[in-house]
C-alpha cells in the first residue's frame, strides 16, 4: 500500500513535511507509546500473580517489545511468542500465558468495540451515506444476516461436540490446550486485582489515543483536523493493525 502511493511528487511531498514536521510532538508520541508498553507489562503480571506465578516486569516487559517487533513481520505472531519466550525465561507453562494473553485480548477487544461503536454514533449519517453507495444495506438484510448468524452458531455447536465427545489424541490435545486457556481466563475474572487490571487496561487504550492524537500538532496541514476525525481514524487504524504487519500503510 505505501509502494502504490509512493509517486515522485509524493516523495517530494514526504521530504518537504520531514523538513517541516516538529519533532518535539513525535518525541511526545513515543513517550506516551512507551508508556502504554510498560502498563501493558505491567498488567500481564495481575493474571500470572493470581496463578500463582511471580515474572520478573522487565521480562514481561521485554516479551511484551518481541511480541510488538514479531507482529510487524507475522501479524498477531507476537502473541505467540511472547508465551514462548516467558515460558522459557520463568518456567511457566506455555498454555497458561496463551490463556492470560487471551483473556487481555478479550479485554482490549471489549474497549475496541465499544470505541467502533463510538465512532457508528459520531460520524452514523457520513456511513450511512457511504454503505449507501456501496449498495451494501440491499446485500446485507436483516434476514441474511440472520442466517449468516444462526449458521455460524450451528458450526461453532458442532465443532464443540467434536472437541468434547472424540478421543482422538489430536483431539485430547486440543482439550487440554484449551483447558489452559480457560484457566488463564478465569484468572482474571477471579483475581482480587480486577479493578487494577480495568485501570490499565483503560490507560492502554488512553496512551495509544494520546500517541496517535499528539502527532496531529507535528504539521500545520493537518492540525485544523476535528476531533471527531481524529478518533475515527485512531480506531480504524487499530482495526487494521489486527491485519496486517503492525498496520503499516493501512494506519
Amino acid at each position: 500500500m505505501v509502494y502504490k502511493d509512493l509517486t515522485p511528487e509524493n516523495i517530494s511531498d514526504i521530504n518537504k513535511s520531514f523538513h517541516e514536521i516538529n519533532y518535539v510532538f513525535l518525541l511526545l508520541s513515543v513517550l506516551f507509546g512507551i508508556f502504554s508498553h510498560l502498563s501493558r507489562a505491567w498488567r500481564w503480571k495481575y493474571p500470572l500473580n493470581h496463578l500463582g506465578y511471580k515474572p520478573k516486569i522487565y521480562n514481561s516487559f521485554f516479551t511484551t517489545m518481541i511480541g510488538y517487533f514479531a507482529n510487524m513481520g507475522i501479524p498477531r505472531s507476537g502473541e505467540i511468542l511472547r508465551c514462548g519466550v516467558m515460558s522459557k525465561y520463568e518456567n511457566i507453562p506455555f498454555t497458561k500465558l496463551v490463556g492470560t494473553v487471551i483473556a487481555e485480548r478479550v479485554a482490549d477487544l471489549i474497549i475496541l468495540f465499544l470505541c467502533i461503536a463510538t465512532v457508528f454514533f459520531i460520524q452514523f449519517d457520513l456511513l450511512k451515506n457511504y454503505f449507501i453507495e456501496l449498495g451494501l444495506l440491499d446485500k446485507f438484510s436483516p434476514i441474511k444476516l440472520l442466517i449468516i448468524g444462526i449458521t455460524f452458531l450451528i458450526l461453532i455447536f458442532i465443532f464443540y461436540l467434536i472437541i468434547t465427545k472424540s478421543n482422538r489424541s489430536i483431539f485430547t490435545k486440543i482439550r487440554l490446550f484449551l483447558s489452559g486457556i480457560k484457566e488463564g481466563i478465569q484468572s482474571i475474572l477471579m483475581m482480587p486485582n480486577r479493578g487494577w487490571f480495568l485501570f490499565h487496561t483503560i490507560f492502554i487504550w488512553l496512551m495509544y489515543f494520546l500517541m496517535f492524537y499528539i502527532t496531529f500538532f507535528s504539521l500545520k496541514d493537518i492540525q485544523s483536523v476535528p476531533m471527531g476525525g481524529v478518533f475515527t481514524a485512531f480506531v480504524l487504524g487499530g482495526v487494521s493493525i489486527a491485519a496486517t504487519n503492525g498496520g503499516i500503510g493501512a494506519y
